[in-house]
């Protein structure tokens, strides 16, 4: 560990000291720590003293000659190590700074606000909201620019940060975003600390536990009488009353101003500077930068929105035609047997499931499900569905078998709240025999031309997914020229604004009257009707018709 010192050289001078982190007054005067006998030093001309976030300033005690960093005259300023500091004659270099921490910007920092009582009568207070708003025009040109910054952002959280470090950029400025309870509930002792800055620095370390003291009665009449606030910190005893750890020497002033609500509270932007640099012009522009920065806020906000849909939406048109690449082609006819397929999600991607494909024997496997819901949650069970039922047909010798193996797996791998109706099946295309379980879904309709559409099976087994039991198949033998339709319930539930769903008996009817068309017009047919009972209302569930017809004799 080293001391940090201080090199002072002139011409005919030279002398290193140990500097102590409270502080040291530099000046011609004996009573000074520092003591520069020379003409151009005044009696007390600068002060140097480490501050909270392991800087050291350098500050112009109203010097005759002033102080000077490089070719440039300051009044208060930090200095970094081996930056050299003109004073009068004298050259000044702060070394061996091993025991501090620089600071850098960060979004994270090592401070939080704590609550302390100011409800002196000497403590003057000021609001916004007893006076007119006015901006000079160098005012008005730093809110112009700032505004110009202030839309440039490209991401919300970068906001904060950097509204602090414009405010704070005096080398005693404290700058904070503190978010608030709405008015009403009890002000924390912590108020949560968004941002924070001091001297146009975000550090990310602090060389010792940093708690900024914050004005109880300044947040209190910010929450109020959402308007900015300015208040003093002297007291009636002359008392300096401290409400940072900056400087405990100086009196100090606070401004704070409303930032808008947000999420159930309210963002302040809260200065804390010396006391002499606060005036009411200050206030003004205090209250019009938070005011730019919330609307920059909701601006950021609306933008980083819009770019996350975008992103989704890119992301759900994957996903809706990953699930319509798991969807039958639209038509298909092979050994005599002739296939429609209808499918409309309700949102980008849906619950409802439909297959077919051919085993190695030549039969036709088939199905057709609807999953509990609608969007993302269902979409996965039905992809599970899809891969699954494959599967399990490889290694099951019947339907049923199948069938049951399939619940078992979803009974252990989905949530309870989520079951699902369907209907898996088997048919030779020769003999036109049908190996199906009905799984709790809609009875499947038998279709023939001139012949009324009727139901086809029992419903004699629950949903998949819900308990363990054992599922049992149906058989019938398809005739030639009959079609086999099956619809979600989707179709069946579609309802009109009376609230009357298009039900059972409409669809047989529908089914009996169109029953000599092709099948893919008759699945559009069946889609067509339950859209036109339900004008004007759009879908309010997933849509799909499966037709499965066999070619006459």
């Amino acid at each position: 560990m080293f001391d940090t010192t201080l090199s002072i050289q002139s011409q005919d001078y030279a002398e290193t000291v140990v500097i102590d982190p409270e502080g040291m007054t530099i000046g011609r005067h004996k009573g000074c720590d520092i003591v520069l006998a020379d003409a151009a030093i005044s009696r007390r001309h600068a002060r140097l003293y480490r501050d909270p976030f392991g800087r050291w300033i350098i500050e112009d005690l109203d010097s005759h000659n002033g102080v000077w960093l490089g070719d440039r005259k300051v009044t208060a300023q930090a200095v970094p190590p081996g930056q050299h500091i003109t004073i009068g004659p004298f050259e000044l270099t702060i070394e061996d700074q091993q025991t501090i921490q620089a600071p850098s910007p960060a979004s994270e920092f090592a401070a939080h606000a704590t609550l302390i009582d100011d409800s002196l009568s000497g403590a003057e207070l000021l609001s916004k909201a007893q006076r007119d708003e006015t901006l000079s025009s160098d005012r008005l040109k730093q809110l112009n620019e700032m505004t110009e910054h202030l839309v440039s952002l490209s991401e919300a959280e970068q906001l904060h940060p950097w509204i602090c470090r414009q405010m704070a950029s005096g080398a005693e400025a404290v700058a904070m975003v503190l978010r608030l309870p709405a008015v009403g509930e009890p002000l924390p002792e912590s108020p949560e600390t968004l941002a924070f800055s001091a001297g146009g620095q975000t550090p990310d370390a602090a060389p010792h536990d940093l708690s900024m003291h914050v004005s109880r009665r300044v947040l209190e009449a910010v929450r109020t009488t959402s308007a900015a606030v300015m208040a003093g910190a002297a007291r009636d005893d002359g008392e300096q009353m401290e409400l940072t750890v900056v400087d405990a020497r100086k009196p100090r002033a606070v401004l704070a101003a409303p930032m808008g609500e947000v999420a159930g509270g309210i963002e302040v932007l809260y200065l804390d500077i010396p006391a002499e640099q606060s005036s009411e012009s200050l206030l003004d522009y205090v209250q019009a930068v938070a005011r730019q920065a919330n609307f920059a806020r909701k601006g950021l906000l609306l933008a980083q929105a819009r770019a996350e849909r975008a992103i989704l939406d890119r992301q759900l048109e994957f996903a809706r035609e990953i699930q319509l690449r798991l969807t039958p082609p639209a038509h298909t006819k092979t050994d005599g047997i002739d296939v429609a397929v209808l499918y409309e999600p309700a949102m980008w991607v849906g619950g409802d499931y439909c297959d077919i494909w051919t085993l190695p024997d030549g039969r036709l496997a088939w199905a057709i499900g609807d999953v509990t819901g609608k969007g993302l949650p269902a979409a996965l069970v039905m992809a599970t569905l899809h891969g699954a039922l494959r599967t399990m047909m490889n290694f099951c010798s019947n339907i049923a078998e199948a069938v049951n193996a399939l619940n078992t797996h979803l009974v252990d791998h989905t949530p309870e709240e989520m079951f699902v109706t369907l209907i898996a099946g088997i048919l030779d295309p020769g003999s036109g025999e049908i190996e199906f379980v009905n799984a709790g879904h809609l009875l499947p309709l038998l279709v023939a031309a001139g012949k009324p559409a009727e139901e086809l099976g029992t419903p004699t087994n629950p949903p998949i997914g819900v308990l363990e039991i054992e599922f049992t198949a149906d058989r019938h033998t398809l005739p030639a020229g009959t079609t086999i339709l099956a619809v979600t319930d989707g179709i069946t539930e579609s309802a009109n604004p009376d609230g009357d769903q298009f039900g059972d008996d409409r669809l047989i009817e529908l089914a009996t009257a169109r029953s000599a068309e092709p099948i893919d017009d008759l699945i559009k047919s069946v889609a067509a009707g339950a859209k036109d009972f339900r004008k004007p209302l759009g879908p309010q569930d997933d849509t799909t018709v499966l037709a499965i017809a066999r070619s006459g004799a």
